[in-house]
């Protein structure tokens, strides 16, 4: 049986998400797996997977906004911003009040431009950012635009001198950067020791399991990802054009449709473009 859909993965600390991935190909005896967001090895939490051709629903999935927990340590910097880097900076941390904490997150809140750190994923002329940083190598980068939905303090122990923080954020915020960036408003210096994502637009951590205990019926078929939107079963001549990505007349009054098989296996996903015209926006075939 050929599985297509989406996994709901919940990360190990100290695990890749390409490795995770591993695990997921032989659950599911396919190669081809892939992912919506990647984590770093150090961070743990949500990741999504798609299966076969539910990867074709992961562009979908990578504009999401996410949702983080964080603990940034103050006192310490590091080359990575998080706690597997080298530390290049120690410094002895102030007496600050929880309500100076709350006014210090409350103020990232909103759309800012931030840069990306070099140890990340993004590429510059087709090399990953922390390939370079691994040879010391610094690249200049452009600061982009990122939104803050949400920021919210949770907990600061004053002994370990670490805050504890949850932020909502747009596609392309790194969750590193801002530990930093929190820390200087405050006149500290600090990294993260931990990061945890619960959210990925409307799936929760909760959802997900670890690798080692997802089965093959978990998976999260894309009728099921679809299930917001009016599915219609076709046959004869219409599932042929459909099959072959043509447009499609109905009597239908539907801004968008999923066409499924009689077994509500999904087709293709439809936009409505006027006098009964349907026109495709993603097939599954």
């Amino acid at each position: 049986m050929k599985y297509n859909g989406l996994v709901l993965l919940d990360k190990k600390r100290g695990q890749s998400t390409t490795r995770e991935e591993v695990g997921l190909k032989r659950i599911f005896s396919t190669k081809k797996v892939g992912h919506a967001g990647t984590l770093d090895p150090f961070a743990t939490g949500l990741i999504i997977c798609g299966v076969n051709k539910g990867t074709k629903l992961l562009n979908e999935l990578e504009s999401a906004d996410k949702t983080y927990v964080a603990k940034l340590k103050l006192g310490i910097k590091t080359t990575s911003a998080d706690i597997t880097g080298d530390i290049i900076e120690r410094k002895e941390v102030e007496e600050h009040s929880e309500q100076e904490t709350r006014e210090v997150l409350s103020s990232f809140q909103g759309e800012s431009m931030q840069l990306p750190p070099m140890y990340s994923a993004l590429k510059i002329d087709g090399v990953p950012l922390y390939k370079l940083a691994r040879k010391n190598q610094i690249v200049e980068r452009k600061k982009r635009k990122i939104n803050i939905k949400e920021i919210e303090f949770i907990s600061y122990d004053k002994e370990q001198k670490e805050l504890l923080f949850i932020a909502s954020v747009s596609k392309g915020t790194y969750i590193r950067t801002l530990g930093e960036d929190i820390a200087k408003k405050m006149g500290e210096v600090g990294t993260l020791v931990e990061l945890r994502r619960t959210r990925v637009g409307r799936f929760s951590v909760k959802q997900a399991k670890k690798i080692e205990d997802i089965k093959t019926e978990d998976i999260i078929d894309i009728s099921r990802f679809y299930s917001d939107i009016y599915h219609l079963k076709i046959d004869g001549e219409n599932a042929k054009r459909a099959r072959n990505g043509a447009d499609i007349k109905l009597d239908l009054d539907k801004n968008v449709v999923l066409l499924v098989d009689a077994d509500e296996c999904a087709i293709a996903l439809y936009k409505n473009i006027g006098r009964g015209w349907f026109k495709v926006v993603k097939e599954f075939v």
